[in-house]
């Protein structure tokens, strides 16, 4: 073959070269144009073993088994499927959900890659469920923040079925959110979730850089995100959910999971716009948030960090850091802690949009176990009615300005606070002047008058480990003759006087462990 090719090429330069009297070189360099523009070398394709043979469409794109390209805009390799708004790769089906499913049953069996960027600033349609990865396929889905996905699905499906160690990452652009939202559900579709996560042993979740909105006419049965399972560190960044219209959704909820970070999730005109509810008895622990806004809200928390549906105590291990609250309705409230403990809420803070709500941190204990609830630096740019509703206590503040404020102790379970100072002593000081305590409140304190010249004995609210330090001043009400004495034990005390006919009023206070 290669010698007759040489014979052939040697041939047709003498041709060359005699009939139009040139140079040896020249008929070279005439030769080469001949074999370049000829129909019959033109039309010859070399196909590698390893691919199958394709072809090029109207747009120049040209494909093969192994790569799908144009002007290197999209790769296609062993383990990346590329969907484009022309549907170039030639996927099944007329809408966006068909390709995308077709594209990853198209990966390895072990996963990959689907890259729908492609798909780049246009509309499409979610018509059917898109199931992202497998318990034994970990894909990836990289999608374009400006293409928005129409969702048109019916029968109260998830619209996105996202499995354990899967990811959904949308890039470039800006995150739009409202009518411009990457997810639009759209009147008439009835769904349960937008993104509704499938747990899987050790399930690693990432969205990230999603938006969705909500159209009037649309039903979500459940939640926009229904995030559960993630028990080794999964990340929700960059997410913004809003609505057209305050309907009677949920935008994150959240299972049982552990070890969760969540970095700038923001909610607007939601009803309710995050909730972290434990329904089974792993509970929810190491949640972290940072960042983000929620504001109005239809009449309900904000962010609700509940543990009542699991095991007690189970939900746990919560920070929140730096994020704004914004009420619209008077019935609002921004954070509800119930029933969860080792909660930390630290830089929040809470400004009025249209009326102020009515408890930016409200606690609620009904189950004897809500405690280690801490708050640090709280600032209300507006007044709400309450800043701290404390029900477990009926304590309430309406300060704009809380520097610190903890509920160290859960009823039937006892903890520690501890204030250290340096060798010279520890100083404890409230006020304006930093000089003097303006308030000090013991739960050991009361007040009893005097029968034959000693109280009944005065329960204590907690059972020392031994007999607590009493002391007891007469108030100037009845009569003091003797000297006022206080007994105690383990539950009560006893004040009494030296006098045995005394009638004295006391208050009365104790100390001890």
């Amino acid at each position: 073959m290669i010698a007759q090719s040489a014979t052939e090429f040697c041939n047709k330069e003498a041709e060359l070269t005699t009939r139009f009297r040139v140079t040896p070189l020249l008929s070279f360099l005439l030769l080469c144009l001949a074999i370049l523009f000829s129909p019959s070398i033109k039309a010859q394709t070399k196909v590698n073993p390893n691919q199958i043979a394709g072809g090029t469409n109207a747009n120049n794109i040209t494909w093969t088994g192994n790569q799908i390209q144009q002007n290197g805009f999209c790769q296609r390799t062993q383990n990346i499927r590329c969907v484009d708004s022309a549907n170039n790769a030639g996927w099944s089906g007329s809408t966006a959900d068909a390709w995308l499913n077709a594209a990853i049953a198209d990966l390895p069996a072990t996963g990959g890659i689907v890259d729908a960027r492609g798909l780049g600033a246009t509309t499409q349609t979610i018509a059917n469920t898109v199931t992202v990865g497998s318990s034994t396929r970990e894909v990836t889905l990289l999608l374009d923040k400006m293409t928005q996905f129409n969702i048109k699905a019916t029968g109260g499906v998830a619209a996105f079925v996202l499995w354990g160690s899967n990811s959904i990452i949308a890039t470039g652009g800006i995150n739009p959110a409202g009518s411009r939202a990457q997810f639009q559900v759209t009147s008439g579709a009835n769904i349960s979730n937008v993104i509704k996560t499938q747990p899987t042993t050790g399930a690693v979740f990432l969205i990230k850089g999603l938006s969705f909105g909500v159209q009037s006419g649309a039903t979500i049965t459940d939640s926009i995100i229904n995030f559960t399972g993630a028990v080794q560190g999964s990340v929700i960044q960059d997410v913004n959910v809003g609505a057209l219209f305050q309907a009677n959704y949920t935008g994150l909820k959240v299972g049982f999971c552990s070890n969760l970070l969540i970095i700038n999730f923001n909610s607007t005109s939601v009803n309710q716009p995050a909730v972290f509810s434990a329904s089974v008895s792993q509970g929810i622990q190491n949640v972290v948030m940072i960042g983000g806004i929620l504001v109005h809200q239809g009449g309900n928390p904000a962010l609700t960090i509940d543990g009542t549906g699991g095991t007690l105590g189970a939900t746990s291990g919560f920070t929140v850091m730096g994020t704004q609250f914004e009420s619209n309705n008077t019935s609002d409230t921004g954070v509800l802690i119930k029933n969860a403990v080792n909660v930390h809420l630290e830089g929040l803070q809470f400004s009025v949009s249209t009326n102020a709500g009515s408890d930016a941190i409200k606690i609620i204990d009904s189950a004897t176990i809500t405690g280690n609830i801490v708050a640090d630096n709280i600032y209300m740019v507006n007044a709400w009615t309450h800043t701290i509703n404390d029900t477990i206590n009926n304590f309430t503040s309406t300060n704009s300005r809380i520097t610190h404020y903890a509920l160290a102790e859960s009823s039937g379970n006892p903890q520690t606070n501890y204030w250290e100072g340096r060798a010279d002593g520890f100083e404890f000081s409230i006020g304006a002047d930093g000089s003097k305590a303006k308030r000090f409140k013991l739960t050991d304190q009361g007040q009893c008058t005097m029968s034959s010249g000693a109280c009944t004995a005065q329960p204590l609210g907690s059972t020392y480990t031994t007999a607590p330090l009493c002391t007891a001043t007469w108030t100037g009400n009845g009569m003091l003759a003797g000297t006022i004495k206080i007994t105690s034990n383990a539950t009560t005390v006893t004040p009494s006087s030296s006098t045995a006919t005394d009638t004295a009023q006391v208050n009365w206070f104790c100390f001890g462990n």
